[in-house]
C-alpha cells in the first residue's frame, strides 16, 4: 500500500467496521527524518502489551530527509497515514521529536521530545535569526503566536533555566524526563563485551569516530582524518570504526558513504549502517573522536576517553552543554602522531573530566521511560501498569563487511620488526595508506606482507611475504613451496593453520611458529623476517604488540 494512499482502518471510512478495537486510543506519530523516527522508536515501546491503545504514523509535510522513513515503518510493521488524512482525523495522543512543518495542524495533544543529547543547537533550521536554542527559542515553540505542544520534554532542569530566558510562556509545558537514549546506553554497559565480539575488536583498542550531518560535521570539514588514524594505528592494537549521522546516507545514499571511504574500508575501517549499532560501539569503544553532534556527548557522558575531530562552535547555541564540552575537550592536531597524542590523552584521562558539561545533558538518570510512560499515560486517560518499564539494551552491531574479491583475507600490509634481546615487537600498518605514515621508513625490519587471494595483483608483485590461510591440506608445506613458486618476489610464504604459524623460506627452511592467545598467528611470519645484523629469532622470546605480550616458541618444521 502506498504511504501517499488514505487508510481505511483503524482510522478512515471503514475505522468502525473493520477495526479489531475500534475504541481504542489513538497515539499518533509524527515523523520529521529519520533521527527523529529512531527517537520515537525508543520510546514507544513504554506502550507495548497496551490493549486499550492503537498506535500509527505519519510523515511530516515538508522534511528533507523522509526517503528511508517509509522503508523503516514499513520494516517495522507501523501503520502509516497520509500527511493529508492525518490532519483530518483526531488522536488521543501525538507524539514527535522534532518542532517545524504544520504540527500545529494536527487534532490531539503534542507531546515534543529532542531528537538529539538535549537542545543545543543554534537558532531553528531556515529561521530569520539564529539567535537562542533550536528547541527552546519562541521561533521554534510558537505559531501564530500560539504554543505548538501540549507537552516539551526536557531532558535536564537546566534546559528551564534557557526556556525562561527565550520563551517564558512555555515553561507551563515543560516535563523533565532524562534521555532515553542515554539510560538505554547505559543499560548495555554490562555487554560491552558481546558488542565488541559482534564487530570481531578482540584484544584491540576501539577508537570510534563519530560525525554528525551537513557542512560543519568532521565527514565534511576533515574527511582525511578517517585514513589518517588507520594509518597512524597498528591494525593488532586499533580497530577503527566510523558511524555517520543518518542524515549523511539519508542525503547521498548509503553506497555513496561507503563509496567515499572505500579505500579506508579494504584498510580495515569497520562502517556502521546508519540507524542501529553506534549505540552499541559507543559502550564498546575506548576511545571516541568526535564533532559536535550528539553521539560525542553521549561518549563523554559515559565517561568514555573522547577527543574532537573538528567542533563547529559556530552550529551551537554558547550556553548549552554540547557547546561546554566543545571547550573543554581537546582536538587532534595535524602534523604529529596521532597515536601518541590519542595515547598521550587517554593516559591523563578520567572518566569525570567533562562532568561540568555533560552532567547538563540528561537527569533522572535511569527513570526516563518510566517518567515518558506516566505521561503518555496520563494524556490517554488510562491506568498504568505498576511495574516499571523495561530498558532493552541497545541490539549488537552489525557492520558492514568487505569480502573477497572486493579484499583479500587481509589488507596489504607495511610491517615493522625490531628486536631487544629475546623481544620482539611487531606493527603492522595498511600499505595501501602508507604515504600518510611515513613512521616506519628507515625501520631495518619493514617489509610488506600480502594475501594470497589479494585482488589487486600488483601489490603481490611487490610483497615480500606471502600469506595464505590453509585448507586443511594434508602437506600445507607443499601448498607454501607453489606460493613461492608463483609470487617470485616473495622471500616467505606463511599459513595459519590450527592456531599456529607455519613459514617457508626461499631456501627451503620450514618453521612453526606459537603464541598462545594471539588473535591472528599471520603475525608471527614477521617474526621471521631478517634483520640486518639480527640473527634468526631465537626459539623462545616474546612477541610484543604495543602494550601486549606473548610468549612465542619457534620450532623447526
Amino acid at each position: 500500500m502506498s504511504l501517499d494512499e488514505p487508510l481505511r482502518a483503524p482510522i478512515g471510512l471503514l475505522a468502525d467496521s473493520h477495526s479489531t478495537r475500534p475504541d481504542a486510543r489513538r497515539v499518533l506519530l509524527v515523523v520529521h527524518n529519520v533521527t527523529s523516527l529512531t527517537r520515537l522508536l525508543e520510546v514507544i515501546p513504554v506502550l507495548d502489551a497496551e490493549l486499550e491503545v492503537t498506535t500509527l504514523a505519519t510523515r511530516a509535510n515538508t522534511s528533507a530527509f523522509l526517503d528511508s522513513v517509509g522503508g523503516i515503518l514499513e520494516e517495522k510493521g507501523i501503520r502509516t497515514a497520509p500527511w493529508s488524512q492525518a490532519l483530518t482525523e483526531k488522536f488521543d495522543l501525538v507524539l514527535a521529536a522534532s518542532l517545524g512543518d504544520e504540527l500545529h495542524r494536527i487534532n490531539g495533544p503534542l507531546i515534543v521530545l529532542p531528537h538529539g543529547v538535549g537542545y543545543n543547537k543554534r537558532g531553528a533550521p531556515g529561521a530569520a535569526s539564529a539567535e537562542g536554542t533550536y528547541g527552546l527559542s519562541r521561533e521554534s515553540l510558537t505559531r501564530d503566536g500560539r504554543l505548538v505542544a501540549h507537552t516539551l520534554v526536557l531532558s535536564h532542569p537546566e534546559q528551564r533555566t534557557r526556556l525562561a530566558e527565550s520563551c517564558p510562556e512555555a515553561l507551563s509545558t515543560t516535563l523533565v524526563a532524562g534521555d532515553p537514549v542515554l539510560d538505554r546506553i547505559r543499560a548495555g554497559l554490562p555487554f560491552r563485551q558481546r558488542y565488541r565480539d559482534a564487530l570481531g575488536t578482540g584484544s584491540r583498542r576501539l577508537v570510534l569516530i563519530s560525525s554528525t550531518w551537513g557542512p560543519t560535521s568532521l565527514v565534511r570539514r576533515r574527511p582525511e582524518l578517517v585514513s589518517l588514524l588507520l594509518a597512524h594505528l597498528p591494525r593488532d592494537e586499533f580497530q577503527v570504526v566510523l558511524a555517520a549521522h543518518p542524515n549523511v546516507s539519508e542525503t547521498h545514499g548509503e553506497w555513496q558513504v561507503r563509496s567515499w571511504f572505500a579505500e579506508a574500508e579494504r584498510a580495515g575501517l569497520c562502517i556502521l549502517p546508519p540507524l542501529v549499532g553506534w549505540q552499541a560501539a559507543v559502550v564498546a569503544a575506548d576511545h571516541v573522536v568526535g564533532d559536535h553532534g550528539s553521539v560525542t556527548g553521549y561518549a563523554a557522558a559515559l565517561g568514555t576517553h573522547t577527543m574532537l575531530g573538528v567542533f563547529a562552535h559556530e552550529d551551537l547555541a554558547p550556553d548549552s552543554p554540547m557547546a561546554a564540552l566543545g571547550r573543554l575537550a581537546p582536538v587532534l592536531r595535524s602534523g604529529t602522531s596521532l597515536r601518541d597524542q590519542l595515547l598521550a590523552d587517554a593516559a591523563t584521562h578520567h572518566p569525570d573530566r567533562y562532568r561540568p558539561a555533560t552532567d547538563l545533558l540528561a537527569s533522572c538518570r535511569g527513570r526516563s521511560h518510566a517518567v515518558l510512560r506516566s505521561a503518555f499515560y496520563r494524556m490517554l486517560e488510562l491506568p498504568e501498569p505498576e511495574d516499571d518499564p523495561t530498558v532493552v539494551p541497545p541490539e549488537p552491531p552489525v557492520p558492514h563487511t568487505l569480502r573477497w574479491p572486493a579484499v583479500g583475507h587481509h589488507p596489504p600490509l607495511r610491517v615493522t620488526v625490531a628486536r631487544a634481546g629475546d623481544r620482539i615487537s611487531v606493527e603492522r600498518f595498511p600499505e595501501e595508506l602508507s604515504a600518510l605514515n611515513g613512521e616506519w621508513r628507515g625501520s631495518p625490519g619493514s617489509h610488506v606482507v600480502v594475501a594470497d587471494d589479494e585482488p589487486e595483483r600488483s601489490w603481490l608483485e611487490s610483497a615480500h611475504v606471502v600469506t595464505r590461510v590453509d585448507d586443511g591440506d594434508d602437506d600445507p608445506w607443499a601448498r607454501l613451496a607453489d606460493t613461492l613458486i608463483m609470487h617470485g618476489s616473495a622471500g616467505l610464504a606463511a599459513a595459519a593453520r590450527r592456531g599456529e604459524c607455519l613459514v617457508l623460506t626461499r631456501a627451503g627452511h620450514r618453521v612453526r611458529l606459537r603464541a598462545p592467545g594471539l588473535a591472528d598467528p599471520l603475525v608471527l611470519a614477521s617474526a621471521c623476517w631478517p634483520i640486518p645484523n639480527a640473527g634468526p629469532a631465537p626459539e623462545r622470546f616474546v612477541l610484543v604488540l604495543g602494550d601486549r605480550e606473548y610468549p612465542a616458541y619457534r620450532t623447526i618444521g
